[in-house]
Formats: structure tokens, C-alpha cells, sequence
């Protein structure tokens, strides 16, 4: 190996004391695209190894659309990472307002009406999108000037957000269940990315939920298709193959309002309630 990249899936530490006892002199890159103001013992997870790298794509925390932050905690590399940055083309004016449109375009699709005419009409034909894969190269910019202003702009204001989706995603964990197994960071001052669990009903409950109106997510459902694609063999990693299926995300975005997260708490229940009942019909037959 040259480097070994490091994964905090879901804003969950991974087992650092382990990795550091076996990593010696190897350099160790932590991907912290779900895990941005996720901590570990109080130390931000980030700051554990040589190198991080956080995504500000849609979809993650925060969701800017673009770009992302390389943090460097090893001095022997920040000459060598400076001259890269430093070669990267400059996102020209047309990058910058495609951007803009792009996101415009986004907060349409990912508003309530448009997740609703997305998930009725438009996902039963795009189930598939997934499973397309590239190992091309793609070109590489720096980060567009509208992101950069408004990460300096909105800092204060994440650190809030972070705490507000961290409280939204504990008050739908406490909804009492016998059916799912919650993933997410212990550290009360960590983010909570998104909120996700193990089920073994991951996909009646995301029909479910859809049908609510909530926007679940089958969370890498794709993954094994991608890991083949880059030399994966069935059955080398028996305990990723079997949590796959179970995975399920669901929203505790803080944008969420308080009559959101009681409408997710009490699908929870309700679902919770209808297995239960289907349970006593089947033992009773």
C-alpha cells in the first residue's frame, strides 16, 4: 500500500486505536465526507491521522454542491499538497453560474412537491441510475468563489445545524422499536450525518415511508455492484455483504420543522404497531 484511507461512514468513528497499531509509518487519509463536525473523545475525527478530506456535495453535511475541505495534520506534506492546489485550473464564470442554476434546480427537485413527483412518477424508472460506473479521470477545479464565501459566511451557523440534526435524529431513535438497529456517532457534540439503521424490513419500511411522504434512502444498496467493478469477489467480506441489504437512511436534516420530525416519529410507531399486529396474526394461525 501507499496510503490507506480510513472511512467514518455515517459520522461513526472507525477503530483509530486499532488502525494506528498496525498502520507504522504508512500514511493514513481520513474520509470524513459523512463525519464533518463528528468527534471521538472530544477530537474532531479529522484530526486523527496525516491527512482528511470532507465533501460539500449535495447530499452531505454541509450540502454546498460542490467542492470540499482537505485538512492536513502532517507538515511533511503541506508543501507537496500547496503545489497541487495550487495547479488546479481556476473555476471559469460559466462553471460558477452552472453551479448557481444547479443548485436552483436542486432545491426544486428536493423541496416536498418535488420529492413527491420525484419519488411517485420519476424513481420507478430510475432505480437502476445507480449502477453506472466511470474510471475515467475528471476534470478537477478549485472550489467555485460561491461556496468558499458562503462556508466563511454560514461556519457559526453550522455548528447549529449540526446540533439541531443531532437533536432531531435522537428524538426519532427514542420512538420505542424492536425492528431496527440504530447507526450513528455516541459522541453527544458529534453531528449526526443522517440518520441510519439495520433492518431486516429495509425495504417494506421504505415503502413505507415514502408512501408518508418521508424520504427514506437505501443507502449504498449499489455498493457491492461498484466494488466489483473495481475487482470485488463475492464472499470476501461476508459482514459487508450481509448489512447491504439491511441498511436504511432516514432525514434529520435541521431544516426539518418540529411537526417534520413528529410526522417521522409517528411513522415509526405506526409501523412499528402494524408489524406487531401482522407478527400475532401469523402465530396465530
Amino acid at each position: 500500500l501507499d496510503a490507506l484511507l480510513v472511512t467514518h461512514t455515517f459520522g461513526i468513528a472507525a477503530d483509530i486505536d486499532a488502525i494506528k497499531k498496525i498502520v507504522g509509518r504508512l500514511p493514513v487519509i481520513e474520509d470524513c465526507a459523512h463525519a464533518f463536525l463528528c468527534k471521538l473523545d472530544g477530537q474532531y475525527l479529522g484530526t486523527q491521522f496525516d491527512l482528511a478530506v470532507f465533501s460539500f456535495g449535495n447530499g452531505k453535511f454541509p450540502a454546498m454542491g460542490s467542492g470540499g475541505l482537505l485538512v492536513v495534520n502532517t507538515p511533511t506534506y503541506k508543501q507537496a499538497v500547496s503545489r497541487a492546489m495550487g495547479q488546479l485550473k481556476k473555476n471559469p464564470f460559466v462553471g460558477e453560474l452552472t453551479y448557481i442554476v444547479r443548485q436552483l434546480a436542486y432545491s426544486v427537485i428536493f423541496s416536498r412537491i418535488g420529492y413527491q413527483i420525484r419519488y411517485r412518477f420519476i424513481e420507478p424508472y430510475t432505480k437502476e441510475r445507480g449502477r453506472s460506473i466511470t474510471k475515467l479521470p475528471v476534470a478537477t477545479y478549485g472550489m467555485a468563489t460561491t461556496v468558499k464565501q458562503r462556508i466563511r459566511r454560514e461556519w457559526a451557523e453550522l455548528v447549529i445545524a449540526s446540533a439541531r440534526q443531532r437533536q432531531l435524529a435522537v428524538a426519532s431513535m427514542n420512538v420505542p422499536t424492536t425492528r431496527l438497529e440504530w447507526l450513528y456517532n455516541p459522541d453527544v457534540d458529534s453531528n449526526c450525518f443522517t440518520l441510519a439503521c439495520l433492518t431486516d424490513e429495509r425495504d417494506q419500511l421504505y415503502t413505507f415511508l415514502v408512501k408518508r411522504g418521508i424520504g427514506a434512502g437505501k443507502h449504498f444498496q449499489q455498493a457491492q455492484f461498484w466494488a466489483t467493478a473495481f475487482g470485488y469477489e463475492a464472499g470476501s467480506c461476508p459482514a459487508f455483504e450481509r448489512i447491504l441489504p439491511q441498511i436504511l437512511t432516514l432525514p434529520c436534516h435541521y431544516t426539518l420543522t418540529t411537526r417534520d420530525a413528529a410526522r417521522i416519529e409517528q411513522a415509526l410507531i405506526d409501523y412499528e404497531q402494524i408489524s406487531v399486529s401482522m407478527a400475532r396474526r401469523i402465530d396465530s394461525l
